[in-house]
């Protein structure tokens, strides 16, 4: 029975394969748009992986937690009628709650009317989600959110001033203060949007401002963003493999000192690239996306913790290999990445989309959320939306997008100070109640069982560099074969876990002396003769 356990334990070990970061199937951001002085629209949209699906507002008893909005009360603000949903909802038959449900997939949206009464004071609250796929689901989240209408006003009047300015010149006006020098009146325009932006509110052409679920992130999506370059730009390529298989790849080439950060980014660090299927009926993924590059890892200053990302010197690539079933039915997505120099990050998204008939890419360079107008201007100019990262800017001008694996000005991140650090964490656990009882059992096994104290010392040695050598072995070996976040990822799994607490079970009621447990006598006998 226990050699049967023990190959159990060993068999978890290596048939484990979940080794994937923490789920975030749904990424929510809010806009508004100013509909008077002081009524707005404030819209909550929320992009759903594919597979998943997230929940109605309008949920009966029995089943998941329906997605709901709390406003902290006040009196600077009155709701006007319900929170609207989008009517893309579907009602359907439910395989985990076995009931009728609506919900969303790809994509949701809430719309809810207030009137600001005063707008010194912000608009806060929370919404809590759940989420599922056809096997699983997420408990419930619950994401802050803050409206200041007073910055975002100031935004808006920033925005229409500039606009208005733009559009009193005539086009051989704005041709001509190209070619001469009109810097000026550019640079205080400019300043001004920034200067709203830096005070955390953005313009946008549509008169709406757009945030998203990350911490210190703001949409930009204002003339300024409409005139600058994107530092990074991307090539959408279709290998045909067979006539049912192809390889989709994904070409990022990045300006001189931008980077971008790979799909298999830590949690708690920056945003992952991630590839997104807005509508893949006609086809079937094949594995995981694949990438090559010119990539570094380390301890980054800027985030706190381990990363990936791919540099500049050369081209990033993905590579994703799919099935085709269908090659009527279109292939469109989008990627979404975060690119940063040693300065700011940027969050942009990419749209593409294939032909399955051709098996060419077809060229879509136009922005996700912006209007028609500005599409058209993301595909003469080149730019989209951008995203920023307010941070502390007190050591902005050190280095702190640079991977330094042994920066020594930032002593606190140095492998020295985590192999202390793990070192004393290790004496500690050493007077834990599960530990400290052993000491006694596992110094009396080695001085009967050697007979002399130098062969209990060598035993102990030998036991001692065992448990080092085996420990490194397999920590190698898995994180070798399954990425560095695997032995993470294996200490939080249900079924590894409970099968060592099985196997604990079994030594526990050895100790009380209801059975022995005992080596294979090979195994017994060439121990001895090596010690």
């Amino acid at each position: 029975m226990i050699r049967k356990l023990l190959l159990f334990a060993v068999l978890s070990i290596i048939t484990y394969n979940s080794f994937g970061q923490i789920l975030r199937p749904v990424r929510w951001r809010w806009k508004v748009e100013k509909i008077s002085d002081n009524e707005y629209k404030m819209i909550f949209n929320a992009r759903i992986q594919d597979t998943w699906s997230l929940y109605s507002q309008h949920i009966g008893e029995g089943g998941p937690v329906p997605t709901s909005f709390t406003f902290d009360e006040g009196d600077q603000y009155k709701l006007i009628g319900d929170m609207v949903e989008s009517d893309n909802v579907e009602e359907m038959h439910d395989k985990v709650f076995d009931m009728k449900i609506k919900k969303f997939h790809h994509n949701a949206s809430f719309t809810q009317k207030i009137k600001v009464l005063d707008k010194s004071k912000p608009v806060t609250g929370y919404l809590t989600f759940m989420t599922c796929d056809d096997t699983r689901c997420l408990p419930p989240t619950d994401i802050d959110f803050k409206f200041d209408f007073a910055k975002w006003d100031r935004a808006f009047s920033t925005h229409d001033s500039a606009k208005k300015k733009d559009d009193n010149q005539s086009e051989n006006e704005v041709k001509s203060s190209v070619k001469t020098d009109n810097t000026a009146d550019k640079s205080n325009i400019e300043n001004a949007v920034e200067e709203e932006i830096s005070n955390g509110a953005v313009a946008k052409q549509t008169s709406e401002l757009d945030v998203e679920d990350q911490p210190g992130i703001e949409e930009v999506n204002s003339e300024k963003s409409g005139k600058e370059k994107i530092p990074v730009k991307w090539k959408f390529e279709v290998d045909k493999i067979d006539d049912n298989e192809s390889i989709l790849r994904f070409t990022a080439t990045m300006d001189k000192g931008w980077d971008v950060y790979s799909i298999y980014t830590e949690d708690n660090g920056p945003i992952p690239t991630s590839i997104n299927f807005e509508e893949k009926e006609g086809i079937e993924i094949l594995g995981k996306p694949t990438e090559k590059g010119h990539f570094k890892e380390g301890q980054d200053p800027m985030f706190g913790v381990v990363v990936k990302k791919f540099l500049s010197d050369q081209p990033y690539q993905i590579e994703q290999k799919i099935k085709v079933k269908d090659k009527s039915k279109p292939l469109k997505g989008y990627i979404s990445y975060q690119s940063c120099d040693d300065e700011r990050c940027i969050f942009l998204e990419e749209n593409f989309a294939f032909d399955l008939v051709t098996g060419k890419p077809i060229a879509k360079n136009e922005s996700k959320n912006a209007d028609e107008n500005s599409a058209q201007q993301s595909i003469a100019t080149g730019s989209s939306p951008n995203s920023k990262y307010n941070f502390d800017k007190t050591n902005i001008n050190s280095e702190c997008g640079t991977l330094d694996e042994a920066n020594d000005s930032n002593k606190y991140s140095s492998w020295w100070l985590i192999f202390l650090a793990g070192f004393v964490g290790g004496l500690l656990a050493f007077l834990t109640p599960c530990v400290f009882p052993m000491v006694p059992l596992t110094v009396s096994f080695f001085t009967k069982r050697s007979g002399t104290r130098s062969k209990g010392i060598r035993n102990a040695i030998y036991y001692g560099l065992s448990i080092i050598v085996i420990y490194v072995i397999m920590g190698l070996l898995v994180t070798g074969l399954f990425g560095a976040d695997a032995l993470n990822q294996l200490s939080t799994n249900a079924w590894f876990n409970i099968s060592f607490a099985i196997l604990f079970i079994v030594f526990a009621i050895s100790f009380f002396g209801f059975f022995e447990i005992t080596l294979p006598s090979s195994w017994a006998n060439k121990s001895d003769s090596m010690a």
